[in-house]
């Protein structure tokens, strides 16, 4: 591991860790959470292009998908270094940015490279030679930094809707903001979304804004914004529609019980819908893709169930966690927390402790397909980002540790440290 690697991992690291005191009650407190967002956007800003980063940077850049990327090489030996990459030949057949992505996100795109400034922005670390050394390839930092910054903005706004309380944090936006912000970008929704799966990472933002719409009982508006959710990503409305069915289950709980409890150790009926769900969406699945039990040809996404369970016995490298692996890991920290949170009561539409709860028990039985699985995960990434702002704001110093606990672990997230250094450090063991 080369030492700007060790430099960058120290940063990611580090700020996760400052977690432990800043969770107490002190003078330190917003200190802290000012030195963790410093570190957590330099390690954004001068990180590498990692996986799917490059795909999209090239796209910001000329308008067309790269089907191979630049590969690695010396200017020296190789008078060719410049064209590293290979641009899809059906789309190089329009107009720059008229296809190959949804219209959202081509439009976003677009407006990008007809405004924004091109090229790097800042010095980054070179993922080939572990320094700072440019590579000769386009970028598109400015267009990338907008996408963070809508996507942080969704985050934030839906936070601030779900369950802004008073507490001595919050007495306004500004402290609001000061203890958010770390917290959001040092998710790993946040950091994988904006860093790797651009699209998806907006069309779920969307739906963050839906989610809080359904909590302010704006049902219309949460509705057109699930819809809103496919320009930027065809499957984000899919994914929306599963988070909003399981907070309105959650309505049916409670619907002649305003004040609700949630307990550590009591398994509530929207928790067990949420297991029947889940096992349905699996039993479809499988007679879909495997038995061929429904004539799926020419329907729009559905057909993809099939592509999707092949490809699960396909994409398993050193750097994929086995579907197992990680959801074992998972159930740790869903554990672990909600035994430190104890029990909690709220009024509000939407609990985001018990959807966090509800969301982990449907991709339980999806773990069967780990393609599925993996997609289906960045939901409850979502979820869970949400519910880490409302742990750490809390007032109550119990509520706030077992959110401190999770956002300790995501600073040794392998997924994470990936997309942050790139997967070359595990084949250095």
């Amino acid at each position: 591991m080369t030492a700007a690697a060790l430099f960058l991992l120290a940063l990611w690291v580090t700020s996760h860790f400052m977690i432990v005191i800043a969770t107490r009650e002190s003078w330190l407190r917003l200190p802290l959470f000012v030195m963790m967002m410093f570190l957590l956007l330099l390690a954004y800003v001068i990180k590498p292009y990692t996986y799917d980063l490059d795909k999209y940077s090239i796209y910001f850049n000329t308008g067309y998908i790269a089907v191979q990327p630049w590969h690695t090489g010396d200017p020296e030996q190789d008078p060719d270094v410049v064209q590293k990459f290979r641009l899809d030949e059906r789309d190089t057949t329009g107009e720059p940015y008229s296809q190959g992505f949804e219209p959202g996100f081509r439009l976003l795109a677009n407006i990008g490279h007809l405004f924004l400034p091109k090229g790097s922005l800042v010095p980054r670390v070179n993922d080939d030679t572990g320094d700072f050394q440019a590579k000769i390839i386009p970028r598109s930092d400015a267009t990338i930094f907008l996408i963070m910054l809508l996507g942080f903005g969704a985050l934030y706004v839906s936070a601030r809707r779900l369950y802004l309380e008073t507490s001595s944090a919050q007495d306004s936006l500004k402290l609001y903001l000061i203890v958010v912000g770390p917290v959001i970008l040092g998710s790993v929704f946040f950091f994988m979304g904006s860093q790797n799966s651009l699209r998806q990472f907006l069309g779920l933002s969307t739906v963050a804004l839906a989610l809080a719409s359904y909590s302010s009982r704006r049902y219309i508006v949460c509705i057109v914004l699930v819809i809103v959710s496919s320009v930027f990503h065809r499957w984000a409305p899919i994914l929306g529609l599963i988070g909003v069915s399981l907070a309105a289950a959650q309505s049916i709980e409670f619907q002649s019980n305003p004040r609700r409890d949630v307990k550590s150790y009591y398994l509530s009926t929207p928790e067990i819908l949420s297991v029947i769900l889940g096992i349905s969406v699996a039993v479809c699945i499988k007679g879909i893709a495997v038995f061929g039990f429904f004539n799926v040809d020419g329907i729009p996404l559905i057909n993809d169930f099939k592509l999707y369970v092949i490809e699960s016995a396909q994409h398993e490298s050193l750097e994929r966690l086995n579907s197992l692996i990680k959801l074992s890991a998972i159930s740790i920290v869903v554990v672990g927390s909600e035994l430190l949170l104890g029990k909690t009561e709220t009024s509000r539409n939407i609990d985001i402790r018990l959807l966090r709860r509800q969301m982990f028990c449907f991709i339980v039985p999806l773990v069967i397909y780990p393609e599925i699985f993996s997609r289906t995960l960045s939901l409850y990434w979502l979820i869970e980002a949400l519910f880490l702002v409302w742990a750490i704001s809390s007032s109550n110093f119990r509520i706030r540790l077992a959110g401190a606990s999770v956002f300790l672990v995501y600073g040794l997230a392998p997924n994470a440290i990936n997309i942050l250094i790139g997967p070359g450090w595990l084949h250095s063991f």
